[in-house]
């Protein structure tokens, strides 16, 4: 009876391994209405700024490759920040999302605080060329 149940359990595995691991299988890929889309990790990396006079800023608060679902997100970012919100085509195929354009970092600042505290817990300040981190 004893090695039945361990049999049992060792099927009841690789069941599970073989149904989770049929919908993607790797940290690449997943399933998403039966279309493999291959998709990619991206880490924020924040520049030093010591002049930004003459740059625009901008509050990033997303980041999608599907248009649809940028200009979805967007349309729910407008009614719940009560402000626009800019979709930008970037050259790397990623649609941004955007609150306002300042060339005032303490104003980019006071709107980050702002949208932060709606939810929007990841967004972030960045330039044309990335995100930014000034002192």
């Amino acid at each position: 009876m004893k090695n039945f149940n361990n049999k049992f359990y060792i099927c009841i595995v690789l069941l599970f391994s073989f149904i989770l691991g049929s919908c993607g299988g790797s940290s690449e890929e997943y399933c998403e209405d039966e279309e493999l889309v291959r998709i990619g990790i991206i880490d924020t990396v924040y520049k030093e700024v010591k002049d930004i006079e003459d740059s625009t800023l901008y509050v990033q608060i997303g980041a999608f490759v599907n248009k649809d679902k940028a200009d979805e997100y967007a349309t729910i970012s407008r009614e719940k920040l009560g402000s626009p919100v800019q979709v930008k085509l970037f050259a790397d195929g990623v649609y941004r999302l955007f609150v306002g354009e300042y060339t005032d970092i303490q104003e980019a600042k006071k709107i980050l605080e702002i949208v932060k505290s709606r939810g929007y817990l990841d967004a972030f300040i960045r330039d044309a060329y990335g995100p930014i981190k000034n002192k």
